[in-house]
């Protein structure tokens, strides 16, 4: 029972059985915006899902508090603040890499765009706050964390990121290219910034600060959904390099650029000793280490 294999199919089975439940018990509920509120209703039901059964699992399974489990307060502000700046940073950087040949076309929207689409980008940044929340419990809290201490920081990095490429092929204008290219910038950046900290905190700043910026901010396609923004931005240059309909994600430009500070994340996670190797399992207890408290 204690096998990381166990505890990560034991943790995805109350997860799914939570959302089940929480589906079932809110299915009358009725929720402003059509779907886009019941977008937001199912984005909390999952990131509440996949917390509890972490948690859980981490409580009474493997004998862990929260801190263990990355979700500890001490730092949790700290780390929450680097994500953001980071994930600000690196969209900035891609829109503004994209801007200067041309392939981006700017506006500041119709007259009235804060005002008349105030409501939904709040929802906007409720459902990307707990969207970000969702995925990286799952990806790097669960699947990240176990398969690190089962198969060592490599592998994690390597299924953990194939894994989370994967679920967005589905999403409009998905293609494997996309999926490929999520597998590499967002999987190897995102889990860098768990094996750094040893703190969700930092992946999920990151992925929430992403999203708003891309989406919200910038009114660019994330993940092949289409956001009105503060600014509307166009994709007109190449798919290649832009993403095309499915959003920067998909773009050459954000590849490179989010792949390097993934690499020189995990190169920092090596030097503070925070990369794990293959080596024969212990018991949870001495695998995982205390959250770096600097």
């Amino acid at each position: 029972m204690l096998h990381p294999l166990v505890r990560l199919g034991i943790s995805l089975l109350a997860a799914l059985a939570l959302v089940l439940l929480l589906s079932i018990a809110t299915a009358g509920v009725t929720m402003p915006m059509g779907g886009l509120g019941r977008q937001l209703l199912n984005s909390l039901l999952t990131c509440v899902a996949a917390l509890a059964a972490m948690l859980g699992v981490g409580r009474y399974l493997e004998r862990q508090g929260p801190a263990r489990l990355g979700l500890g307060l001490q730092g949790a502000g700290r780390h929450a603040a680097w994500g953001l700046g980071l994930g600000t940073g690196l969209m900035g950087a891609v829109a503004a890499v994209l801007t200067v040949p041309g392939w981006i076309h700017w506006s500041a929207g119709p007259p009235g765009t804060v005002l008349q689409h105030g409501r939904e980008m709040l929802l906007w940044l409720a459902i990307f706050l707990f969207a970000g929340i969702f995925e990286e419990v799952i990806f790097r809290g669960i699947f990240f964390r176990l398969l690190e201490e089962w198969l060592g920081s490599g592998v994690a990095l390597l299924v953990s990121g194939a894994l989370f490429g994967f679920v967005h092929m589905n999403n409009e204008h998905g293609s494997v290219v996309s999926a490929m290219a999520i597998a590499v910038e967002a999987g190897l950046l995102l889990g860098a910034c768990y094996m750094l900290t040893r703190s969700l905190w930092f992946p999920i700043g990151v992925h929430i600060a992403w999203n708003c910026t891309q989406g919200v901010v910038f009114g660019l396609a994330v993940s092949g959904g289409a956001v009105h923004g503060v600014f509307e931005g166009r994709a007109v240059g190449p798919e290649v390099w832009t993403g095309g309909a499915f959003g920067p994600e998909a773009g050459a430009v954000s590849i490179v650029l989010s792949t390097l500070a993934g690499v020189a994340l995990v190169v920092a996670a090596r030097r503070r000793g925070q990369w794990r190797p293959l080596a024969p399992r212990q018991a949870p207890a001495e695998a995982v280490s205390e959250p770096d408290a600097r």
